[in-house]
């Protein structure tokens, strides 16, 4: 697939140019972003380090609207690493090259100290009619309800710890949908595999009771059978929401044992305008130990298996001190493995299609008796258009 994503910005770039000119040209819509990405990561434990990482972070969205039925989709993603982290890491294409059932990405530049990524994260068909829905390409299938945590996601599970990647990656998948009211429909995905044992086939219904929303969903994901459920509602000015999830291997199905991952939580919103949320997560497959300290935000994540750890408790709270400035932070914790994890940030309204981000990432966990520390700072510039 080499060279097939600057093939395709070379073929769709000038659609956005002539819609400028041209309004017979309106059904096309192009957007993105640019983002300059630095962040410094000091970790200590056996002895200490510290790793400076750059990051120029480019997003083309292409959308064509046929008539009222058919839509055309085309999001690429293309980054630039450089600097101490690509040359620190053994294998940087680990944490930076992803591909599903097809292989939509290339490396165009790979030296010791720079690593120049590019993949289209979105490429589908959507067709529309009445109360029907069906989409066929890469996409993201959500079926998550909670904030941090979906054991309902078995498609596109993604860490929220992976802030910087708004957009979460998407699967090369069938999606059927069918609406039955105005908060109920069912759904049926299956995710395009070369083997039963990677793939994804589930079915989602979805329905409004007793003032909540909720869903069941069933099927196979990844050599598990899974069944899951969902709420989310209010009462009161509290709300609340959850996701659950079981799974166990359909293979020697009697000799083998189930995982279970459970979250749930609440938030609420002061007069003041302070938004504060609180959740927690039952992961069977974690530990209460950690093996490793490489960046959380890197983790292996899906509905099976959230988080490294077997008990986690999350509380973050979001604030609007101006207009232009919005304050949050986060505190994550893991009573078994005594781990935290504190995540503070702050973003600047700059003009209307412009923003700074200061963020951190503070983790520290005892390893073996071994006081282990890491901490992560990052700046941000983003500019939309």
């Amino acid at each position: 697939m080499k060279n097939v994503i600057r093939l395709l910005v070379l073929l769709l770039l000038p659609f956005s140019s002539l819609r400028a000119q041209d309004s017979s040209l309106s059904k096309w819509s192009f957007g993105g972003y640019v983002k300059d990405l630095r962040s410094i990561a000091i970790s200590s434990g056996n002895g200490s380090d510290m790793v400076v990482g750059n990051q120029i972070h480019n997003r083309l969205n292409i959308r064509f609207e046929a008539d009222s039925n058919w839509t055309f989709a085309l999001e690429l993603r293309n980054r630039l690493f450089y600097g101490e982290s690509i040359k620190a890491s053994p294998d940087p294409l680990a944490f930076i090259d992803y591909n599903d059932y097809f292989d939509l990405s290339t490396v165009w530049l790979k030296k010791p100290y720079a690593i120049g990524h590019s993949v289209v994260d979105r490429a589908y068909i959507d067709y529309h009619r009445g109360n029907f829905e069906a989409r066929i390409g890469r996409q993201r299938i959500n079926w998550g309800i909670s904030s941090f945590w979906n054991p309902n996601d078995l498609f596109n599970a993604f860490n929220f710890l992976d802030w910087d990647y708004e957009e979460r990656q998407g699967s090369d998948a069938i999606r059927l949908q069918y609406y039955s009211g105005f908060a109920s429909h069912v759904e049926l995905a299956a995710r395009m595999s070369r083997s039963l044992d990677s793939s994804v086939v589930a079915a989602l219904w979805r329905f409004n009771h007793w003032n909540f929303d909720w869903q069941l969903l069933a099927g196979i994901a990844r050599g598990d059978m899974a069944l899951g459920a969902g709420w989310t509602g209010y009462i009161g000015p509290v709300g609340l929401n959850g996701e659950a999830a079981y799974f166990h291997p359909y293979r020697n199905f009697p000799d083998s044992s189930g995982s279970l991952s459970l979250t749930a939580g609440l938030s609420y919103l002061f007069p003041s305008n302070l938004y504060i949320n609180y959740a927690f997560l039952y992961s069977s497959p974690g530990k209460n130990d950690f093996t490793g300290v490489s960046p959380l935000r890197f983790m292996d994540i899906s509905a099976k298996k959230l988080s490294p750890f077997k008990y986690n408790m999350i509380l973050q709270g979001m604030f609007p001190a101006t207009p232009l400035i919005n304050i949050n932070a986060g505190l994550l914790y893991s009573p078994g493995s005594n781990a935290f994890i504190f995540f503070p940030g702050i973003t600047f309204s700059l003009s209307d299609n412009m923003d700074f981000d200061l963020l951190g990432q503070f983790m520290t966990l005892k390893l073996n008796g071994l006081n282990i520390n890491q901490e992560i700072i990052y700046t941000r510039l983003k500019w939309s258009f």
